[in-house]
């Protein structure tokens, strides 16, 4: 593998997270992610060869297969870093109020202050 033919391999390494998301919006379960990504990976470096007019032969498959698999699983850590290190927990928090936000930040789960009720008795 030459430096032209590694470098080649970038967008595909870009462009897998975002077909793995377009799958989970799809309803794919979650644990077929990593599956999708090795597929897509795959697909997208078989369709590169084929644009640029490369034989199809026994050797250019493995090449795809072997090319799929290593882009897919880094297209795979890619998306699982970007979710890692997605936006602030505590602004999501504060910003998110939806059905899927986490719990405690729902505006009906915070008191409301006074409001909330009497305070109990000191003794």
């Amino acid at each position: 593998m030459d430096v032209v033919e590694a470098l080649a391999g970038v967008p595909v390494v870009v462009i897998v997270p975002a077909c793995v998301e377009v799958a989970k919006r799809a309803g794919l379960p979650t644990r077929f992610a990593g599956l999708v990504a090795i597929a897509s990976a795959t697909l997208l470096v078989a369709l590169a060869d084929l644009a640029l007019g490369a034989p199809t032969s026994l050797d250019a498959i493995a090449r795809w297969l072997l090319l799929g698999g290593v882009h897919g699983l880094a297209g795979a850590g890619l998306y699982s870093q970007i979710h890692r290190l997605g936006p602030d927990p505590v602004a999501t928090a504060v910003t998110h109020h939806g059905p899927d936000a986490p719990i405690g930040s729902r505006p009906e789960a915070v008191p409301a202050g006074p409001a909330a009720g009497p305070a109990a008795p000191r003794h």
